[in-house]
């Protein structure tokens, strides 16, 4: 994403926009005490390398805290982190029980505004935590909830590619003037952009509580659902690398763990094969099907 939103308070994108940036670009900075500080319930990005930030802790316990942390106003002396909140973990890490920060009244429309436009310029975004920000500048901009704006991305993208005319064109525009500032196309977003968002609920939970990268989180989602809460489970309980739950995953196919000959064998269970064999031979088979019950039915099922 290039720098203009950051470069020009007024984009011309809409007026919640553009009111969020000029109240949040500028102002005094003053020290704020950590233990008043609350993060963001509402902040897509739940996940931080905890390696990066012991380095960027490291760093704070020699130099300090060399950008201000951007904070909102929620009580008589309590503030709720708009943009920092990196900063802020690896300042509580270091040791520290202050903070250099920007104080604004914002709204918590403009706080997600504000946040999404200064988090949609890093590079360590992961694609849902992308997704999440863009879905936040486009509500915005177009005077939508944001529940509301997937399927009307794509209900605009289908009905523009019918060659219908929209029922609000202006839209059309307004998203043309976001994406050129964020790059890339609003109807790629919306063809593409939107999947990220769609995993399964029980996925989503435990991403969005910052137990899981999202690189995890996808993988786990292309398993049978029935072994969704286990993978889970395994991946966060055991903290398994993006490898070691690719083989739990490859463990589930049962193909792959299959005894030798067990697909030939199925391929002969049927009635009418059964049926076919000589009386002798129809009669050593159904003990075999009446021993095989037997021992699944005593061992405990997994």
């Amino acid at each position: 994403m290039s720098n203009a939103f950051r470069k020009h308070a007024g984009t011309g994108l809409g007026t919640t926009v553009d009111a969020a940036l000029a109240r949040s670009l500028s102002g005094d900075v003053r020290k704020i005490l950590l233990q008043n500080i609350s993060t963001n319930p509402e902040q897509p990005r739940r996940h931080f390398n905890e390696e990066r930030l012991a380095e960027l802790a490291d760093s704070i316990r020699e130099s300090g805290v060399l950008q201000p942390i951007l904070l909102r106003s929620v009580a008589a002396g309590q503030y709720q982190i708009v943009f920092g909140e990196r900063r802020y973990r690896a300042a509580l890490l270091a040791g520290l029980t202050e903070i250099p920060a920007m104080v604004r009244d914002l709204s918590a429309e403009e706080a997600a505004v504000t946040a999404a436009v200064e988090n949609l310029q890093r590079e360590d975004l992961n694609p849902y935590e992308e997704a999440q920000y863009k879905l936040t500048l486009i509500a915005a901009t177009l005077k939508l909830d944001p529940t509301d704006v997937p399927p009307y991305l794509r209900k605009l993208h289908r009905n523009l590619a019918a060659g219908q005319v929209p029922e609000h064109p202006e839209h059309v525009q307004q998203l043309e003037r976001l994406f050129k500032e964020l790059g890339g196309s609003w109807r790629t977003f919306a063809v593409h952009g939107l999947r990220t968002l769609n995993l399964p609920e029980v996925i989503l939970s435990v991403l969005r509580s910052g137990q899981l990268e999202y690189s995890k989180a996808a993988l786990i989602s292309t398993a049978p659902p029935q072994f969704h809460e286990r993978l889970l489970r395994e991946a966060v309980d055991e903290e398994l690398s993006l490898t070691q739950l690719q083989e739990r995953l490859r463990d589930l196919n049962p193909k792959r763990n299959a005894p030798e000959g067990f697909a030939r064998l199925r391929g002969h269970l049927s009635a009418r094969k059964l049926e076919a064999l000589p009386a002798e031979h129809r009669q050593e088979a159904q003990h075999l099907i009446e021993r095989l019950n037997a021992i699944f039915e005593r061992s405990p099922q997994q």
